[in-house]
């Protein structure tokens, strides 16, 4: 039988968002870098420079681990709030799709 995490759920979530973070730090410096960005999401530098600037708390142009999640919670909440827009201007739109 397998090993038991003995980490709680909000450690495991923790750990999954470094090891992503890590994989966009590519020098591994601990700082994510707007390029870095760009290349690992296939976006031009100036959507990433503008999310970066969004969360970049101490204005050194790049995203710390904490930085880094704040960024990534926001672009997921404003995905969330797009699909919720989209199902409500035509609910039975995603209905047919099941």
């Amino acid at each position: 039988m397998g090993k038991k995490s003995k980490s709680n759920p909000k450690d495991r979530v923790l750990e999954a968002y470094r090891r992503i973070y890590n994989k966009f730090d590519t020098n591994g410096d601990q700082k994510v870098k707007i390029k870095e960005i760009a290349d690992a999401l296939g976006i031009p530098e100036s959507d990433a420079r503008a999310a970066v600037k969004e969360v970049d708390k101490n204005n050194d142009g790049h995203c710390n681990f904490q930085e880094f999640y704040l960024l990534v919670k926001s672009e997921q909440k404003k995905l969330a709030n797009a699909s919720k827009e989209s199902e409500d201007s035509d609910p039975g739109r995603w209905k047919s799709c099941f």
